[in-house]
């Protein structure tokens, strides 16, 4: 495999895994932090697949541009907010 196929794996699964999780958490109860993708969730249903398409687009301009090592930053941040996600799903059933 080459390392531009991991790079967008890894990518690709930490978007996956933080949508995953926010729809976790809002069917839990809980509210979305990121007063932008909030903004988002209010003007239309599907925060999910523009959230995928920003994502998608800022991978193949960081690709085209030769910056595959601010993909991975990106991955391992949005892979950290699914894990907090998580957390806060966990936590929040826990009290119930």
């Amino acid at each position: 495999m080459s390392d531009l196929v991991f790079i967008w794996a890894v990518y690709l699964l930490a978007q996956f895994a933080d949508v995953a999780t926010t729809r976790a958490a809002l069917r839990g109860g809980l509210v979305e932090a990121n007063p932008l993708i909030a903004r988002l969730m209010g003007l239309t249903g599907n925060w999910w697949a523009v959230k995928f398409g920003v994502a998608l687009a800022a991978g193949i301009l960081l690709t085209w541009l030769g910056q595959q090592h601010w993909i991975m930053l990106l991955a391992a941040i949005t892979g950290g907010v699914a894990v907090n996600n998580w957390r806060l799903v966990r936590k929040h059933r826990e009290r119930r």
